[in-house]
This record gives C-alpha cells, sequence and structure tokens, in this order.
C-alpha cells in the first residue's frame, strides 16, 4: 500500500555575501512579539530572584522534626517593661516544633486584666490551626503541670496567673527565660464535615513503651526541692510546684504537686489551726494504685486509689514544711511509693487471652 510522506520544504540560502533579512511583521504581529520579549525577560528576572529566595532559605533552614522545647530569653527586663501595663504583652519569633510552623509565645509580664495575684506574669502558646498538643510552660525555673488543649483555629491558650516575675529574673542580667516543653503533639484537619485526618507521630508509642519498660521495677521517686523557704516566699496559697514527668511500676507520665504555701480554701489548715502544705500527686486516667505519699518524713498510706479523669491524689494539708526541714536547710525530698495493682494482677495471669 503506498504510503503518504511528508517532507521539509527546500531551505533558501541567500546568495554569497549577501546578509540574511528579516521579513517585516504585520504591526499587530509585532507588538504581541514585542509583549513576548518582554515578557520572557520579566519572567527570567522573577525565576532568578526566586532561585535566591529559595538558596537563602534553605541555607537557613533548620529541620524541627526532633525539636522538642523552646526557650526565649527577654533581656533588659527592666527597660522594657518598665511602661507596660496590665495586658501589654511581648511576641516571640514564630518558631517550629515536631514538624509543625507558626508556634508563638506570649509573655505578659504584668500580667493580664483577669490576673488576680499582684506582680505575676502570664504566659500562652499560640497555635495553628488543626493541632492538639500537650505542653509545659514556664518561666525561669518555674513550671506549670502539664496542659492539653486543641486549636480549632489560631489562637493562645495559657495561664494568667502563672508566676511572680520578679522571683524568677535572674538580677545580674536583667533577664528572664520563658520556653515552652511539647510533650506530644497532634495535628489534624478536616476535608469535609465529619472527616478528620489525625498525625499523632509514631514516635508517641516507642518512647512510651520504652518508658514503661525502663521504670518496670521501680517503686519509688524520690524529688528533691532546693531553695524551699525561699520559693515559696513568692507562691501564694493555690500554687504548685510541679515535678517533672516521670515514670514509676511501669505507669508513664506520673507528676508530684507541692502546694508549699497550702492549696487553699476549706480542709486546708492544719489541725492546730497553723499553715500546712498541700501534696498531691497525678497519673493518667483509669490507673489503679497503692500509694504512699511522704513530705521529709511526714507519711501518708498506703492509699488504695483509682485515678479519674483529670483527678490528683493526696491531701490538701499534708504538714507543716518547717517541721519537715532539718535545721539550716532548705532543701525538702518529696515523694511517693506506688504498688501496681494491675501490672501485678497481670503477672500473675498465666493465660493469653485474645479477641
Amino acid at each position: 500500500m503506498p504510503r503518504a510522506m511528508i517532507c521539509d520544504p527546500p531551505s533558501w540560502t541567500p546568495p554569497s555575501g549577501t546578509p540574511p533579512r528579516r521579513r517585516p511583521l504585520p504591526p499587530r504581529l509585532e507588538e504581541n512579539d514585542q509583549r513576548h520579549r518582554e515578557a520572557v525577560v520579566r519572567l527570567r528576572a522573577e525565576a532568578s530572584a526566586l532561585r535566591a529566595r529559595l538558596t537563602s532559605l534553605a541555607a537557613g533552614a533548620k529541620d524541627s522534626t526532633f525539636v522538642r522545647a523552646f526557650e526565649w530569653r527577654i533581656d533588659d527586663l527592666a527597660a522594657r517593661c518598665g511602661g507596660m501595663s496590665k495586658d501589654d504583652s511581648l511576641w516571640s519569633e514564630e518558631f517550629a516544633i515536631m514538624g509543625v510552623p507558626g508556634l508563638q509565645l506570649e509573655f505578659f509580664p504584668r500580667g493580664r486584666a483577669s490576673t488576680r495575684t499582684e506582680g505575676f506574669c502570664a504566659l500562652f502558646l499560640w497555635c495553628r490551626a488543626g493541632v492538639r498538643v500537650k505542653y509545659q510552660l514556664r518561666v525561669g525555673g518555674h513550671q506549670l503541670a502539664p496542659e492539653e488543649d486543641e486549636y480549632p483555629t489560631r489562637m493562645g491558650k495559657g495561664q494568667s496567673n502563672f508566676c511572680c516575675l520578679e522571683a524568677q529574673r535572674d538580677a545580674l542580667t536583667d533577664s528572664v527565660v520563658v520556653g515552652v516543653d511539647v510533650l506530644e503533639l497532634t495535628t489534624f484537619r478536616e476535608p469535609s464535615p465529619g472527616l478528620r485526618l489525625v498525625n499523632r507521630g509514631p514516635e508517641r508509642l516507642v518512647a512510651r513503651g520504652a518508658l514503661e519498660l525502663h521504670s518496670w521495677h521501680l517503686d519509688t521517686v524520690e524529688w528533691r526541692i532546693r531553695g524551699l523557704l525561699q520559693r515559696r516566699a513568692s507562691l501564694p496559697a493555690g500554687v504548685a510546684l510541679c515535678s517533672p514527668l516521670f515514670s514509676l511500676a511501669g505507669v508513664p507520665d506520673m507528676l508530684l504537686e507541692l502546694y508549699p504555701s497550702g492549696v487553699g480554701g476549706e480542709g486546708a489548715v492544719a489541725a492546730d489551726g497553723g499553715a500546712s502544705c498541700g501534696f498531691y500527686v497525678r497519673c493518667p486516667a483509669g490507673t489503679a494504685l497503692m500509694l504512699t505519699l511522704f513530705v521529709g518524713k511526714a507519711t501518708l498510706g498506703p492509699l488504695k486509689t483509682e485515678f479519674k479523669q483529670g483527678e490528683a491524689q493526696g491531701r490538701p494539708a499534708f504538714c507543716k514544711l518547717e517541721e519537715q526541714l532539718e535545721p539550716g536547710a532548705d532543701d525538702l525530698v518529696v515523694g511517693v511509693t506506688v504498688k501496681n495493682l494491675r501490672a501485678e494482677q497481670q503477672e500473675r495471669r498465666t493465660t493469653l487471652e485474645l479477641e
């Protein structure tokens, strides 16, 4: 079968010594051609600027996948806060933690309108929409119990009654360090009504399991609080010192709370009418333990208890701190001894049950 063939038209070569001539274009095509050349020049300039910007960002970019804490040092505190009043705030730069950008700290040196205690500061963590975070805020050496908040929109969450700022200020440098420790971070998005996509990250399960195994054979934790009487002077009733999180007897995320000036309210006064400290332990909901708490040589327990969501176990009028301190000493050891009842039940089991 014969096949059709398409051939290039014969090329035309001008006579030797004759320069090639460009055939003039119609006015409209000439105008479009000029616009095209200008657009090409403009796009090349924009591409060059974009490449330079990307190179700069890549050079300064830092991987935040394994970042868990942010510290912000505020210098010249007296000068910066001298003219400030309540509800006036300072903002940190934006930072990223665990791959999530757009986090920011808002610090109120004089507190907010809702701050009850004079001299107390306020601190808030701002996150973008679609984040659930468990975190601990800190100002100087003072930190609060972990908070867990969800951010449906960009907003700030934290504490209006944080601590006495002057007690945490470094007098030698006239500065204070505020920060946040992120314990867990979950991102979520809702592409359509009723559908939510959640990313908790695999390291959460790995870290939790490793900590539980490491502490399985331990039954007592001791927390040494240094300079207790000096720190108590800046803590009114109802404000607690919180220990770092720890795992004990296979129970993760435990926490001790000591109220040096008492918890305030009824039931927080010693039998003789004197001021008494409060002492509590927190555990994840559903944990069943046999507890013995101690502050110095004063003890409470053993107590058989099961923790519910948001509850702490202890006593509002535990003991008088002065009676538990050695003469001339300002350090105190507090803690708890536990027996994990459910773990012991599991150890006695000899049958593996499958569902």
